[in-house]
């Protein structure tokens, strides 16, 4: 899974809890947060800080991977 937007880890991290078979009440026990944080989260409701998408990826037994995006203008085939 790759997020380019905003928009698309809340998509991604919402995918992920249904998956799991969790509401998302049970997500917010797992990571020590409320329901409130968890559906403001999924609609980009506010920003998030990395504490908070921390523990939603430990919850939600996600890891978070962050390289560089590559340089294009370099290397047309780099996808």
């Amino acid at each position: 899974m790759r997020a380019s937007t905003p928009e698309m880890l809340a998509r991604m991290l919402r995918d992920r809890r249904r998956q799991l078979g969790l509401t998302q009440a049970e997500l917010a026990d797992l990571c020590g947060l409320t329901q409130q944080t968890i559906s403001a989260v999924e609609h980009r409701l506010r920003v998030s800080s990395v504490d908070t998408l921390w523990r939603l990826f430990q919850g939600l037994k996600l890891e978070a991977v962050v390289q560089p995006v590559p340089d294009l203008s370099k290397d047309e085939e780099a996808w």
